[in-house]
């Protein structure tokens, strides 16, 4: 279940009003869209953020972590996806 939502993201710099425009913008699309970033840097809050804002409200929000994945798998799957990177 998402529990994060747009305003739950905080902070007034000119890079997160990007971050927030973008979360905005993508989650219009019907895409796989992978988000990087280091350790505690709000990524799951983007994704939650993010599929509260979609069509897919809706349905369930299942989370990945792809580190868990081996570089190869992960690179053959996400080419078969239409990607698009934040």
């Amino acid at each position: 279940m998402a529990r994060y939502r747009l305003e739950d993201v905080i902070g007034a710099s000119e890079p997160m009003e990007r971050v927030r425009g973008l979360i905005r913008k993508y989650s219009k699309l019907d895409a796989t869209v992978l988000i990087l970033g280091e350790s505690g840097t709000g990524k799951e809050m983007t994704a939650q953020s993010m599929h509260r804002l979609s069509r897919r409200k809706d349905f369930p929000f299942v989370a990945m972590n792809c580190g868990a994945f081996p570089e190869a798998l992960l690179e053959s799957e996400l080419a078969r996806k239409r990607t698009v990177r934040l």
